[in-house]
C-alpha cells in the first residue's frame, strides 16, 4: 500500500510526510510550506530526505 503525503507549491516531484492542521489542510513535517493552503495530498511514497529521517506519527502509513 502507498502511503499519502504532500507535496509543497510547485514542486509536485518531492513529497513530504504530514500533519493534518484542518479540513483539507496538511503541514509538512519537515517544514518546507511557506504557506499551509499551497500544499496537495497524493497517494504517492514520501521521498523527501528530510521527512524521511523523521519517525512516523500515526497508523496510515507513513503519514499523519
Amino acid at each position: 500500500m502507498i502511503p499519502f503525503g504532500v507535496t509543497v507549491g510547485d514542486d509536485v516531484f518531492t513529497v513530504h510526510k504530514f500533519l493534518v492542521v484542518g479540513d483539507e489542510k496538511y503541514l509538512p513535517l519537515c517544514g518546507a510550506e511557506k504557506d499551509i493552503d499551497e500544499t496537495t495530498a497524493w497517494r504517492r511514497a514520501v521521498n523527501c530526505e528530510a521527512c524521511l529521517r523523521l519517525p512516523d506519527l500515526g497508523p496510515e502509513g507513513d503519514c499523519a
